[in-house]
């Protein structure tokens, strides 16, 4: 678990497990290596912008949230209130630049 109250913060790949991360102010961005391992998903932006690559949504705007199941055994739990949210992957086009 990560709180960050203001700031930017960048999840590199590598870091493998369930990971939950809730900031209140900045832009976050999580490479989630290989999309396939984690089963329950949820990420929402309060205000910001949502680009949920690895899991093919992207959304902007006020109040955006992706939840999603996959096959995995992990769990992506992630909130900005004020900023932007990025969830990429190797293979996800907006790493692809």
């Amino acid at each position: 678990d990560l709180r960050l109250s203001a700031g930017n913060l960048n999840v590199r790949p590598g870091i493998k497990g369930s990971k939950t991360i809730t900031a209140h102010a900045g832009d976050v961005s999580v490479n989630v290596g290989d999309p396939a391992q984690y089963g329950d998903v949820t990420a929402g932006v309060t205000i910001g912008d949502l680009d949920a690559a690895a899991f093919n949504a992207e959304k902007g705007g006020l109040a955006r949230s992706l939840h999603q199941s996959g096959p995995g055994k992990y769990t992506l739990n992630l909130h900005v209130a004020v900023g932007n949210l990025r969830l990429v992957s190797a293979n996800s086009p907006s790493t692809k630049k």
